[in-house]
C-alpha cells in the first residue's frame, strides 16, 4: 500500500499499471 500512495501522487497511469502489477504479485 505504501507503493501506491507515491504512484497516485504521479499522473503517470503506466507506472501505475506496471506498480499495480508489482504489488499484486508481491501481495
Amino acid at each position: 500500500m505504501k507503493l501506491v500512495l507515491p504512484i497516485w501522487q504521479s499522473p503517470s497511469r503506466l507506472t501505475l499499471r506496471l506498480t499495480t502489477s508489482s504489488t499484486s504479485a508481491a501481495s
